[in-house]
């Protein structure tokens, strides 16, 4: 489709209802994955075949997005053949955003990379990290914003990392961690 399907929500009764269909530029993009700005101003739109980040203005009135930029999601260092992008999360503190990429040649590109959010919603990447893990399809950052947690759907084990608390790049703390299965997905809970 190529698309991003918006639906009204109508919460006493738990309905929902076709809104809007809204194309993302270019074709063949493949959107993936998809997270608010802190403000709800903008939503950012992780595309697994063009392996960038779309950004789109909100309207709140009606739910209806714009489109405004797209942003690859690493450098001209990387081939994109054979990648795939997996995952997107936004900082608990809402000045970073992180996207996981994929190698599926098991060439050892697996990635993380880390984006400034700004405040007028725009991104900028600023760093490209080795993921530690092969195929990280999925990853989360812990409640805190002290710790990046992505497992190896591939090599079935997960990486720690440690946000760098002033420029909020992870910085690998331990890998290797054996996990009996394919971690496929990460979701913190709140035990009390």
């Amino acid at each position: 489709m190529d698309a991003v399907v918006v639906y009204h929500l109508n919460a006493s009764e738990g309905q929902l209802t076709p809104q809007a269909e809204v194309k993302v530029p270019g074709g063949a993009q493949g959107p993936r994955h998809l997270k608010f700005s802190p403000d709800g101003r903008f939503a950012y739109v992780l595309n697994e075949l063009s392996l960038n980040l779309a950004r789109f203005a909100i309207d709140p009135s009606n739910g209806s997005l714009r489109y405004l930029e797209s942003t690859p999601l690493f450098d001209d260092s990387i081939a994109p053949e054979g990648m795939s992008a997996a995952e997107i999360r936004v900082h608990p503190d809402g000045t970073k955003l992180y996207t996981s990429t994929r190698d599926l040649t098991q060439a050892q590109r697996d990635l993380l990379s880390t984006f400034t959010l700004h405040a007028d919603g725009s991104i900028e990447r600023i760093a490209q990290t080795p993921a530690a893990v092969s195929i990280p399809r999925n990853f989360n950052v812990d409640p805190s914003g002290q710790w990046l947690v992505v497992g190896g759907q591939r090599s079935r084990d997960l990486a720690v990392f440690r946000i760098h608390p002033e420029t909020g790049i992870p910085e690998l703390s331990q890998s290797g961690i054996a996990f009996d299965g394919e971690p496929i997905c990460f979701e913190w809970a709140h035990i009390q």
